[in-house]
């Protein structure tokens, strides 16, 4: 491939890294290209330069190397026009900014008059990549608007600018009315995150269940609030969304409040918390008020909150008074903070008292809003008094409101002085600050006098005076004149000469100047200029005449004086040499000293090491060096020469000398007068020169190789081949991969693994450590080698046996007819397997020789002659092996007998090798017929598959070889432990075939498997079993607590090998969640239309093994009571005695979570309180049916408590809306005018939502209630037909035809077959026993079968080897999918047509499958075309077969006929899929009639497991027969065959059983009950009558029978078309009645007002009714 860019001569030239198909991924390199779009051409020709794939064009653009540039973004491209999306932009090359605020987004074109300029949100730069993101700020218009992005110069870059893309602005959705349309409410929190852009909303993103829409939380600070208003608060929002720039309305009551600001409390906009600032309105009232927020842009979402409006105080409140703490005897002006004070226009409306004085007004007004001021009031000297005085005040409009608030008065202190400084130079003028305490009254400095001892101050100012709390602070100038020593400064009033204080004072005396301390940092290089600081204490006026450094004058100083401590900055001079030199300050004829230290740079020295032999150049850079010097390493002098010389250095090249050996040397300069010696380098490192030999020294040019170089003298601590290089004499094509294999000390062995060459010669290798000077060469020879066999397996065969050879050292070849090969004299033809660098592979066929050993002999094309012996030996040795089956550990005797051995003297001339240990002989007996050896296994090395290898042993002796197999096993390990998809079962999976011990089909007690504390948490009645030989199930019980992260234990030592041979010691695993966990499925049912005086009642169905949890929400409830309720409620009955308004329809959810945190989808039921007394409904079915489900609903209705017109329901269902395409055929099966609906199978669509309306009419109250359901799609079931697996060899006619579509359903009108379905597809594939696919045996190509319902297979065109074959069938209808394997045996003869007949089986599934209830029959007969005997057999589905003695089969099982029953006593298990086979006897053949081959048809049987996991529970177990009433109430079963419906009923003492009709709703209420102990009963019955019996015994004592509640009631049952309940009340009063034994009782009334005429005809037609 030849690649251009752009036109350009050169071109670069890539390998072709990857290539799929015609796809090929190429790297070039670029070459330096103009900034644009260049075009980039790519031309392909062959080896001969002939054009091979014509040119190709493409253009790819070019940006300047470090010009700024987008790299990504915006994103999103687009947001709403309100603005206030995150928009992230991506950019290379921008400068690195100080912060954000360097950089600005501009929105819109440059000098645009709607250009909007924006600092980033975010800048974060890492490298040269920069991202940000911004806020989008709001827009007028829908519109592209461009991006730019500038920043200011730093001070490593100039100011620039970068186009940023384009943004769009979109309108957004009308998601408020989208999600109206569907019935749910729009998802604030997807709309916050991620707001629409485009008029068509995702409604299943933008619209949420209220369930997933959390309620809004409200915390408010402060918790309550004055009726008076003006308080801010704070809210604290949760769960509310609000965009930025939103309109809040907050209200108390009806009251809206000044909303200050709402902003998110954390970052972005995700739903989270809202801060609200507000000021609380005035209230007309005070109590309990509600609080409610709203946002702008989600008017649907409402925050709420019930807070405390408390009255305020009457009259003004002294929140604070400042002072409040003053002094006796002094007067002072207080300011008043107030609340809860009318508004204040002047300061004359405040009124205030000091103690018992006379009311004054206030001095002045500071401030005045709405309740609140701040005045203050000033009062004289003789008010105030010690101790507490109260401080009075009132409004002058409200004088009866009096507040007051507390003020102390403290007694005058005594006058304190204090001064800072304390000292000050004689002789000089000097500030100091003079501190007064308890000098009251003073406010001005001309109130005082101040001395110095005798001597008055130069000057006074006043710095702070407060004559109320006495504190003066004095700025004070001392006078020249005081002589040195200590004085004292009094300070005395003018006006009280007993108003005094002193504090004593120091003069010092000038010559007193000395250093406060040693100077820090006295350093410096002799080139001066360093800037050295000290600071001098008492310099006063003093003045500095003079530094100097050693005696030389300072560069330059500069003196800052002060009071006390004086700075003097001094700049040093240049010095001469590196040394210490005495700083003198001088002051008059004082002098301060100090030390400052010259110094120079170190040395620079290069290189720091080199070779023992010397001679190398050293270079040398040393500052300030003596006049004359010599150079010395060690003890030996270097020649030398200066290179350079400046002022302050000198360069020098000195040769190294000759060391006697190596190490660390000094080397350094000595003066030649002084002999003083100045060190350059105290380690220099003369080493060895490094020294390496190679091994091999020599490589083969076909492969190369590896070679290990060990190099003495070399770096140390090298441990990574990064820090070498290799150079290689004959260019980079021969260079090494290098790893480095060991380095101790100064020794280093590397090895080089050496390419592959063209000729042979001879390649160096320089290796260097990198960064020194140590390298060492290396060389290596590249020769050509003889060829050689490596391998040749087997290495002992008998005639026939397919020989694969293994060559290296030779030449690849293309061909293997270029190698001339024979098998001692044999010549043989040899097949290539593959050829390159790496070796040459080829097989050939073992020829036909006398046994014994034969040497392989290859003589390859460059002449050589490669050999390898190899042992033929005879295959008919008859071998015969005893315990051949051992452990891994291996120690087992192992005895083999070979026939017709040869004869050996002893068994020492016998070798035994297992694979390729030799195993010694233990004993042995020889015989001329017989050889039998015994000897113990070799431990096995290797690893086992499926939990057995088998290894070949070998027994040789004079020639002759036998062969047999030994087998190793191990113990099964337990791989996995693992809920399953229902969390109710567990299943752990050991990772080969185990012995399945402890449990049986006839005791499944988990304690025979487990540990006791694994046990434990299975729960009670746990069922465990073998689902196959590496799989163990585990049904959970009731009240399991295992999770998963516990610790799953298998009894130590209980499970084995299959062969019961290897033990596992200890089998424990973690417990896994599992995969993908199946969501609870609910169902509601319950009272959904309540009244006035009846209750709205949910009954949330899930059935689960294990408790779940029942969340309960509303759509459109809008009352925070009822929303409280809902967040509190989490069992499956849900009681609404409380809806906000009655006649309007509520939306509740309801959804299932259980304890793997598996949730279902929310189920959805509207309900109702209705404003009058109506009929209360309640309806009982499925929510989720198949489509090849009958759909069964049944409805029942009772009267309100309060109502008074009782007559006949009227019922009527219909349809209220359906998925789009429903026809008026579907709609009108949802017509019907009775208590239940039932709609065929087969009818309803697919994957579809059917909302049913339920109307009853009583009289003129009617009510109605809408029920859903949903559909799901059936499982295809694929089905081959044909009786028999065993087929002959020949043209073979496969059939898919009874494969089916369940849901599937040609309309309103029955179908003509099973094809009538056309949209079902059919692929068939054949595989063998290893799942590869079957091959031809002429062509070898793969087995073809057309993809059509019924193709035509020739059997005998497949490869002989197969004795069994797997025909799959897949059938497909859109993204449906199934598959049916069948295993067929293969052989030559006829044989016999097979098949069940089935004509006396109850259940025949489509799959071909048949089933059968527990405790009944299955009867199946053989049919075949031919007279035969038949024998039959049963195996579970590990493919264990079951004992046909035990009483799972009965009859004789060698006739036609089969009967299997389910019995609690025999094998069969519910819910167990069990294979049953008939097997036809081999017919030989006669003369007059043709043989049969051995044949055998299976078919599969489902034992039906009833419905499960449920318990039922009475409303009451003792009551009064004829009058109490019991509900009967049943929850939690499941099964796979439903609808599931309830037959409930009674039992009496004396065995009368009474029952009624079968009904969907899970409960039942016996209107009256006979006297005595009953038992009450239901049975929960599936698809298949497979049903589970629960009951419970209930007591109810002697009652009699009330005339006019019996007459009342069947009345009601008659009217509501309860025919059940009203049969059962008959039933019982007439054999009470029956039942008395004298007329005296109150029941014969009853019986006579039976007979009587004029009720004769009511009850009769009650009775008939």
């Amino acid at each position: 491939l030849s690649v251009s860019f752009g036109g350009q001569a050169t071109t670069a030239t890539g390998t072709v890294e990857s290539s799929v198909g015609t796809m090929a991924t190429v790297a070039v390199d670029t070459p330096v290209l103009p900034v644009g779009s260049v075009t980039v051409g790519v031309l392909g020709k062959d080896a001969a330069g002939a054009v091979v794939m014509p040119l190709v064009n493409t253009t790819v653009a070019v940006h300047s190397s470090g010009a700024p540039r987008l790299v990504s973004g915006p994103s999103p491209a687009a947001v709403l026009l309100a603005g206030g999306s995150s928009v992230y932009l991506s950019f290379n090359s921008i400068p690195a900014l100080p912060s954000r605020n360097a950089m600005r987004v501009r929105f819109g074109t440059a000098g645009s008059a709607s250009t909007v300029e924006v600092t980033p949100k975010t800048l974060t730069q890492v490298g040269t990549v920069s991202s940000v993101f911004v806020v989008a700020p709001s827009w007028h218009v829908p519109i592209d608007v461009p991006l730019a992005v500038s920043w200011d110069a730093t001070a490593s870059a100039s100011a620039g600018s970068v186009d940023g893309g384009t943004l769009q602005y979109a309108r957004g959705c009308d998601y408020a009315t989208e999600c109206v349309a569907i019935s749910k409410q729009p998802n604030p929190t997807t709309l916050v995150k991620q707001p629409p852009t485009t008029p068509q909303c995702d409604v299943l993103l933008y619209c949420a269940d209220a369930h997933q829409i959390p309620s809004p939380r409200v915390a408010m600070s402060p918790s309550e609030v004055g009726h008076l208003g003006n308080a801010t608060v704070m809210l604290t929002i949760s769960n509310f969304p609000i965009f930025p720039n939103t309109t809040l309305t907050v209200t108390f009551g009806s009251v809206f409040a000044t909303v200050v600001s709402a902003k998110h409390a954390g970052t972005g906009q995700d739903l989270s918390q809202v801060v609200v600032e507000l000021i609380s309105p005035r209230m007309p009232e005070w109590g309990p008020t509600k609080l409610k927020v709203l946002s702008a842009a989600f008017p649907s979402v409402e925050a709420n909150a019930n807070v405390q409006v408390f009255k305020q105080n009457v009259g003004p409140v002294v929140v604070k008074a400042t002072p409040s703490t003053l002094t006796t005897g002094v007067g002072a002006t207080v300011t008043l903070q107030l609340s809860n004070i009318d508004t204040i226009t002047s300061a004359s409306q405040v009124k205030v008292r000091l103690g018992s004085g006379s009311w004054t007004s206030a001095t002045s007004l500071v401030s005045s809003v709405y309740g609140a001021a701040r005045a203050s009031y000033e009062f004289t000297a003789a008010q105030a008094v010690n101790g507490s005085v109260t401080l009075s005040v009132y409004h002058e409009l409200h004088p009866a409101d009096v507040g007051a608030t507390t003020l102390v008065f403290l007694p005058k202190p005594d006058p304190v002085a204090s001064a800072k400084p304390t000292t000050a130079t004689q002789g000089t003028s000097a500030v100091v600050t003079v501190s007064l305490t308890g000098f009251f009254g003073i406010t001005s400095e001309t109130q005082v006098t101040v001395m110095f001892g005798t001597v008055a101050a130069t000057s006074v100012t006043k710095v702070a005076a407060n004559g109320v709390t006495g504190v003066v602070v004095l700025g004070v100038y001392t006078p020249t004149s005081v002589a040195a020593g200590t004085t004292t400064i009094v300070v005395t009033s003018k006006t009280d000469a007993a108003l005094t204080a002193s504090t004593p004072f120091t003069f010092r005396s000038a010559s007193d100047v000395k250093l406060k301390s040693l100077p820090q940092g006295a350093v410096g290089p002799v080139a001066g200029g360093t800037n050295v600081t000290v600071v001098l204490l008492n310099l006063g006026t003093n003045s500095v005449s003079g530094i100097t450094f050693g005696g030389v004058a300072a560069a330059k100083f500069k003196v800052t004086p002060g009071t006390v401590e004086s700075t003097v900055l001094m700049v040093s001079p240049r010095g001469t040499v590196a040394e210490d030199v005495k700083v003198t300050i001088t002051v008059g004829t004082t002098e301060v000293s100090f030390t400052f230290a010259y110094t120079a740079p170190s040395p620079v020295v290069a290189p720091n090491a080199g070779p023992v032999t010397g001679g190398f150049a050293i270079g040398i850079r040393v500052y300030y060096p003596p006049a004359s010097f010599s150079v010395y390493l060690g003890n030996s002098i270097a020649t030398h020469n200066v290179s350079a010389t400046t002022t302050d250095y000198v360069d020098i090249i000195a040769i190294a000398p000759a060391q006697t050996a190596s190490g660390f040397f000094r080397l350094y300069l000595q003066d030649r007068v002084t002999n003083a010696q100045q060190t350059l380098n105290p380690n220099f490192d003369i080493y060895n020169l490094p020294t390496a030999t190679v091994t091999p020294a020599s490589v083969s040019i076909y492969t190369g190789g590896s070679v290990v170089v060990t190099i003495s003298d070399f770096v140390k601590g090298l441990h990574n081949a990064d820090y070498l290089t290799v150079a290689s004499s004959m260019g980079a094509q021969y260079a090494p991969t290098v790893k480095v294999l060991s380095s101790e000390g100064t020794t280093t062995s590397l090895s080089l693994g050496v390419p592959s060459a063209a000729l042979a010669g001879t390649v160096t290798y320089t290796i260097t450590a990198k960064g020194t000077s140590r390298s060492v060469a290396v060389s290596v020879e590249y020769h050509i080698p003889s060829a050689s066999i490596v391998d040749v397996a087997p290495a002992r065969a008998p005639v026939g046996t397919l020989i694969t050879v293994l060559m290296a050292d030779l030449p690849a070849i293309s061909s293997a007819a270029v190698l001339e090969v024979t098998v001692g004299t044999a010549f043989v033809t040899p097949t290539l397997v593959f050829s390159d660098t790496t070796g040459t592979e080829f097989t050939f066929l073992m020829p036909k020789l006398t046994p014994g050993t034969f040497t392989i002999s290859v003589k390859v094309p460059t002449g050589d002659t490669a050999t390898r012996d190899i042992v033929l030996f005879d295959a008919q040795l008859n071998v015969t092996c005893g315990a051949c089956d051992v452990t891994v550990g291996g120690g087992a005797p192992v005895d083999l007998c070979i026939a017709n051995f040869p004869v050996v003297g002893s068994s020492s001339e016998i070798v035994v090798s297992v694979g390729s240990t030799i195993a010694p002989v233990i004993s042995s007996t020889i015989t001329a017929q017989e050889t039998c050896l015994v000897f113990n296994a070799p431990e096995f090395l290797g690893t086992t598959s499926e939990g057995s290898a088998s290894t070949l042993v070998s027994v040789d002796a004079v020639g002759a070889t036998a062969v047999a197999t030994l087998t190793y096993w191990s113990a099964p390990s337990l791989e996995s432990a693992m809920f399953q998809s229902t969390g109710c079962e567990m299943e752990l999976v050991f990772n080969s075939d185990t012995n399945t011990p402890g449990v049986s089909a006839t005791n499944s007690d988990c304690a025979l498997v487990f540990a006791a504390a694994t046990v434990a948490k299975l729960g009670s009645s746990a069922k465990c079993g073998w689902a196959s030989a590496r799989r163990l199930s585990v049904t959970l019980g009731t009240s399991a607590t295992i999770d998963a992260g516990d610790t799953v234990t298998v009894l130590p030592g209980l499970v084995k090998s299959a062969n019961e041979l290897a033990v596992t010691a200890v089998a424990s695993a973690l417990l896994r969640p599992p995969t993908t966990p199946t969501a609870p499925s609910v169902s509601v049912s319950g009272t959904f239309v309540g009244d006035v005086c009846t209750e709205v009642v949910l009954r949330a169905r899930a059935p689960s093994c294990r408790p779940v949890t029942f969340t309960w929400g509303c759509l459109d409830c809008d009352d925070q009571t009822m929303s409280d309720t809902l967040a509190q409620a989490t069992s499956d009955e849900l009681t609404l005695n409380y809806l906000p308004r009655t006649g309007v329809q509520y939306h509740m959810t309801v959804y299932a979570t259980n304890f793997l945190k598996a949730s279902s989808d929310p189920v959805v039921r509207a309900v109702t309180k209705a404003a009058v007394p109506i009929p209360i409904l309640t309806v009982a079915g499925h929510t989720t049916y198949r489509v090849s489900d009958s759909v069964l609903l049944d409805a029942s209705a009772t009267f309100s408590p309060c109502q008074a017109q009782k007559s006949s329901v009227s019922w009527s269902w219909s349809l209220d809306s359906g998925p789009a395409g429903t026809t008026t055929y579907t709609t009108g099966l949802f017509n019907s005018l009775l208590p239940r609906l039932v709609i065929p199978a087969n009818k309803l669509q697919g994957g579809s939502t059917y909302v049913i309306l339920l109307s009853a009419k009583i009289g003129d109250a009617v009510s109605s209630q809408k029920v859903t359901i949903t559909t799901v799609a059936t499982d295809l079931v694929a089905s081959i037909v044909g009786g028999s697996r065993t087929v002959q060899r020949a043209t073979l006619v496969l059939d898919g035809s009874a494969s089916y579509d369940p849901d599937y359903s040609c309309g309103a009108t029955s179908c003509s077959g099973l094809l009538a379905d056309s949209s079902l597809t059919y692929e068939w594939s054949c595989t063998d026993k290893r799942d590869k696919p079957c091959r031809l045996h002429a062509s070898k190509d793969v087995l073809m079968i057309p993809d059509v319902v019924s193709p035509s297979l020739d059997l005998s065109a497949l490869s002989h080897g197969y004795k069994t074959v797997n025909i799959a069938l897949t059938v497909a209808k859109g993204s449906r999918f199934t598959t049916k394997t069948v295993e067929l045996a293969l052989v030559d003869d006829l044989v016999p047509t097979l098949s069940f007949d089935l004509s006396q089986v109850t259940y025949v599934l489509g799959s071909g499958a048949v089933k059968f209830n527990p405790g009944t029959r299955l009867i199946l007969s053989a049919v075949a075309d031919v007279p035969v005997s038949v024998e039959w057999e049963v195996r579970d589905p590990k493919g264990k077969k079951l004992n046909m003695m035990d009483g799972t089969t009965f009859g004789n099982t060698s006739s036609t006929t089969l009967i299997m029953i389910h019995s609690d006593a025999n094998q069969l298990q519910e819910g167990v899929e069990y294979t049953v086979t008939f097997t036809t006897a081999k017919i030989k053949a006669t003369a007059t009639t043709p043989g049969y081959a051995k044949a055998s048809a299976s078919l599969q049987a489902i034992v039906n497991k009833a419905p499960s996991g449920g318990t039922c529970t009475p409303s009451a177990t003792t009551g009064t027969a004829l009058s109490t009433k019991i509900t009967y109430a049943c929850k939690s079963f499941d099964d796979p065959d439903k609808p599931i419906v309830y037959k409930f009923g009674y039992e009496l003492a004396d065995g009368t059983i009474r029952n009624f009709d079968s009904v969907t709703l899970p409960s039942y209420e016996y209107q009256m009950l006979p006297a005595g102990d009953v038992k009450l009963f239901v049975d929960v019955v599936d698809r298949f009558n497979a049903a589970t019996r629960v009951s419970t015994s209930v007591t109810l004592a002697e009652g009699a029978v009330d005339p006019t509640a019996v007459s009342g009631q069947l009345t009601e049952l008659q009217q509501l078309g309860d025919w059940s309940k009203a049969g059962q009340t008959i039933d019982v009063v007439s054999n009470a009645l029956n039942n008395q034994a004298t007329a005296a009782r109150s029941g014969n009334l009853l019986r006579r007002r039976l007979l009587s005429t004029d009720t004769r005809a009511e009850l009769r037609g009650q009775m008939v009714a």
